[in-house]
């Protein structure tokens, strides 16, 4: 946890820092599901969370997300943060269109008594489009190969607003 939080504030700094003409801050709300794989089976609960980010340019970003999963018969409540570097591509074809890729580190801690917090990297890609200058939708599937000794993975889809 403290490598996420260094992370956390080395990204935080370099959001003060960046001073591009087409540097914009954003926020946003998701939801999705949550599906988790494990040698002792499989649950997709509901999740739900919001996040934030700052594109230091046309492309480049950095985005924070914070979500948490609706508990349900077999499935406790859990709690996911996230860091990422984002990487936007406008589709020449389709004006108001772009991919989306992600890099970052996120912590999954289930709200269950002493449960631990466990972390590790993550990738994600998504496509979006834009329905004016500042609002967009956007739907990403993220995956993080080896947190609890799991596979977590969310499909989601968020609504985005630029500043």
């Amino acid at each position: 946890m403290k490598l996420f939080t260094k992370v956390l504030s080395v990204a935080t700094i370099g959001m003060l820092v960046a001073t591009t003409a087409q540097a914009q801050p954003y926020v946003g709300a998701k939801i999705g599901k949550t599906t988790t794989k494990a040698d002792n089976g499989e649950s997709s609960p509901m999740s739900y969370g919001i996040y934030g980010g700052y594109n230091f340019d046309g492309n480049f970003g950095v985005e924070a997300d914070y979500s948490k999963t609706k508990e349900s018969d077999n499935d406790p409540k859990a709690s996911i943060l996230g860091l990422y570097g984002t990487y936007r591509m406008p589709m020449p074809s389709y004006e108001n269109f772009y991919l989306k890729g992600k890099l970052g580190y996120t912590s999954v801690k289930a709200d269950v008594k002493d449960a631990k917090a466990d972390s590790g990297y993550t990738v994600g890609v998504g496509v979006g489009t834009y329905f004016a200058d500042n609002v967009a939708v956007e739907a990403e599937y993220n995956l993080s190969p080896d947190i609890n000794d799991a596979k977590v993975s969310q499909l989601q889809l968020a609504g985005k607003y630029s500043f």
